[in-house]
């Protein structure tokens, strides 16, 4: 899946939704959408990045993917909204984002689709992902993530002269 798509508005059958399986929601920190409105407000028109996990409960990666997702939504809390999508309940939703296998990970940046990620991730790998979104949009530059991956090495250096 490439990134930078934007949300086809035209698309419908977004379906509604059963109450998520093990892979599923149910954690304060983790939105359940399951409905083309709750789409929109909660990823549409957020006021920070949103993560969606397309997941179904037959899926065994999916199910394993959960504690990774929870802890993420933990650690992103406040910077990054996360969200689950059963694909079961709502095929229209995943039918529109081309969702051909799960789990599937799409980074929204408002309607844009800036990132995503097919099959079980690690949580490095999603820290990843959401750390360039949130870098971009606060205007990070390229010395400021080598300081932040190697540590800042000034305190280290001989003083001159």
């Amino acid at each position: 899946m490439g990134a930078n798509r934007k949300l086809n508005r035209g698309k419908s059958g977004f379906g509604g939704g059963k109450k998520a399986g093990s892979g599923g929601g149910g954690s304060k920190f983790i939105v359940d959408i399951k409905s083309e409105s709750q789409f929109r407000k909660q990823v549409v028109e957020s006021d920070v990045p949103v993560v969606i996990d397309f997941w179904a409960p037959w899926c065994a990666p999916c199910r394993a993917m959960a504690p990774v997702f929870e802890a993420s939504a933990k650690e992103f809390t406040g910077r990054v909204r996360f969200a689950k999508i059963n694909t079961e309940a709502s095929p229209g939703l995943a039918q529109t984002f081309g969702i051909s296998s799960i789990p599937a990970l799409l980074v929204f940046d408002g309607s844009d689709v800036v990132d995503s990620r097919v099959g079980l991730t690690s949580k490095g790998q999603l820290g990843g992902m959401l750390q360039r979104v949130l870098d971009k949009r606060a205007g990070v530059g390229l010395l400021s993530k080598i300081k932040r991956r190697f540590g800042n090495d000034e305190a280290n250096e001989a003083p001159a002269g």
